[in-house]
């Protein structure tokens, strides 16, 4: 990892002393802590150096008093810090088309007395394999009248609306939590095949729920839209803040209004089968700067944000 560090960062500069593991009591997280001594100013990173397609990882550095990141881009796409204890993180998400290798993550750092530099760090984006989802629906589903591709257009606006407008600041607060307990029925990233024929691989994760399930809201944010959608039929969409929504799908009654706040375990609605559905259940997803990740990932990732937080008091 160091020699991919000194590889490939444009910051020729710096010079990394030894880091050490940092010992974490749940999962596959065990990040480095890499202290930069020379960047533009001397920092800690913290990560575990690796993005899997179609996930989102956590990456938190410190800085000196004063001293602070706010944006950066990775992979051709923004990426939002936001103050987080003592330091600051992001979260940083992959497509599942995303090239595989080593990319640079780019931080513009800002000191006072000090002009505005970047700082590039390379993250590794790996390749992980999805499965194939098979289902058939009535041909009114999966072919559509001029009439239902219009509705369909039209929703599809005033979704890209509302996330057009979503707040800059972040809302969520701790780690996210699933919102329903089921268990998962068709995982994100699925190759999807409907009455044989090829469609886009599946963009949330599906739990299997029966009907009227409370649906809870898995962190804070504010309600972007509600509405009864021909595909995803009753819908709520979540304005977690910096560029980051979660979507619900197929409820059977929505217990939201657009524009209501929610906190971590407020009732969204209830599980249903409307829209294209072939059963009770769930679908959630999640976006981040406009890209579609596992949900699953994002709270692998939260809770290691919030992890590293809490373990500096």
């Amino acid at each position: 990892m160091l020699g991919k560090i000194l590889k490939f960062s444009p910051v020729r500069a710096f010079v990394i002393v030894p880091f050490f593991i940092l010992a974490l009591p749940f999962g596959p997280f065990v990040p480095s802590i890499i202290k930069v001594t020379r960047a533009p100013v001397p920092l800690e990173i913290i990560t575990n150096g690796s993005i899997a397609l179609g996930e989102v990882a956590s990456f938190s550095i410190k800085l000196p008093p004063k001293a602070y990141t706010k944006t950066g881009s990775f992979n051709g796409t923004p990426v939002f810090f936001f103050k987080s204890g003592s330091g600051y993180s992001a979260l940083l998400p992959a497509t599942l088309s995303s090239t595989l290798g080593t990319h640079l993550l780019e931080l513009k750092i800002e000191a006072p007395g000090k002009e505005s530099k970047s700082f590039f760090y390379p993250l590794e984006i790996k390749d992980k394999k999805y499965e194939v989802s098979r289902i058939t629906v009535p041909k009114s589903m999966s072919h559509f009248s001029k009439k239902t591709l219009k509705r369909m257009k039209k929703e599809r606006k005033s979704v890209k609306k509302a996330l057009s407008k979503g707040t800059g600041k972040k809302l969520w607060k701790d780690a996210f939590i699933r919102p329903v307990p089921g268990k998962l029925t068709s995982g994100f990233g699925k190759r999807r095949f409907i009455n044989g024929e090829s469609r886009n691989p599946h963009s949330g994760a599906d739990f299997r729920t029966p009907l009227g399930e409370p649906v809870l809201s898995p962190s804070s944010g504010v309600v972007a839209l509600i509405g009864n959608h021909y595909l995803t039929g009753y819908t709520v969409i979540i304005d977690h803040g910096l560029e980051l929504f979660s979507f619900y799908y197929h409820l059977s009654k929505l217990e939201v209004k657009t524009g209501e706040v929610v906190e971590e375990g407020t009732l969204l609605g209830l599980a249903g089968s409307t829209g294209r559905s072939t059963g009770p259940h769930l679908h959630w997803g999640i976006k981040i700067g406009g890209i579609k990740v596992n949900p699953l990932s994002l709270i692998t990732a939260t809770e290691e944000i919030t992890f590293i937080r809490e373990s500096e008091g």
